[in-house]
């Protein structure tokens, strides 16, 4: 509704349009565009008077200048606790109203994103082999088996908005914390998955890799796909995983070739 317009200006516009003054005539006399004027005659036809009513509900109690204080915060402490960014502004509010107005704003609170433990050359190599395989379709990346380990520990979480949480800024370097991590293997293929191995200790040298991941997991899943898909001879699964000492030691590779398995041919992270 219009508001720049004093209440003399808006009764005088009443009165000339009933008096029956055109629009184009009222808006060449007062200067205000026709627009204005239109608004002008709505609001007085619906609430009977030219004066602005107040606004219905009760009013906010964060305004521009606190939410913007609001914003700083979760930019300079990212790992900030949602009580700790509630008492940084003086307004006697609840956490609740700041963290739905920190979800208007679009910020909300990730899980940190661990950053990949690798040099910048090894981001090259990435990107070449990714682009490299850029053809491929997806019925042979369907042929393709990969496996991984990975460790799961408790960290702290970031404020990061919808599109920042893969943003360097926002990723936690891998570190050793003293706390025991779990480290947990899985394979997958398309949309099927292996079952899950919690790694003991010995699962780290190679025979022991081999006896309690190979062999009770890799080995019965890659088998199940090669069933489950009547594979022609020739064109067998293909398995994917990373260069660790366990995976290229020359025990790791006579037990792969002595089990029929096929290694897909990777970039050297070295």
């Amino acid at each position: 509704m219009p508001h720049p317009y004093d209440n003399k200006t808006k009764a005088r516009i009443i009165g000339m349009h009933e008096a029956g003054v055109s629009l184009h005539k009222i808006s060449g006399l007062t200067g205000i565009p026709k627009r204005s004027i239109q608004d002008i005659i709505t609001q007085y036809n619906y609430c009977g008077t030219v004066q602005n009513l107040p606004s219905p509900g009760r009013k906010l109690i964060l305004n521009e200048c606190d939410i913007q204080q609001l914003n700083r915060v979760t930019q300079t402490q990212r790992c900030a606790s949602l009580n700790k960014i509630t008492n940084s502004i003086t307004k006697e509010v609840s956490s609740q109203m700041v963290q739905r107005v920190l979800h208007e704003e679009g910020i909300f609170s990730r899980i940190a994103v661990v950053k990949p433990h690798l040099p910048p050359h090894h981001f090259s190599k990435h990107l070449a082999f990714a682009r490299s395989h850029i053809n491929w379709s997806v019925e042979v990346w369907k042929k393709v088996i990969g496996t991984d380990k990975r460790s799961f520990e408790l960290a702290k979480t970031p404020t990061p908005t919808q599109g920042e949480q893969y943003s360097f800024d926002f990723q936690v370097a891998q570190h050793h914390s003293g706390h025991k991590p779990i480290m947990v293997w899985a394979g997958f293929c398309d949309i099927k998955q292996s079952p899950l191995v919690i790694m003991g200790p010995n699962a780290f040298q190679t025979q022991g890799f081999i006896d309690n991941v190979y062999s009770i997991r890799l080995l019965p899943f890659y088998n199940y796909l090669q069933q489950q898909q009547q594979v022609p001879q020739g064109q067998a699964f293909t398995h994917c995983e990373d260069n660790a000492p366990v995976h290229t030691s020359l025990l790791y590779c006579q037990w792969k070739d002595s089990q029929g398995i096929i290694k897909f041919t990777q970039f050297k992270s070295h």
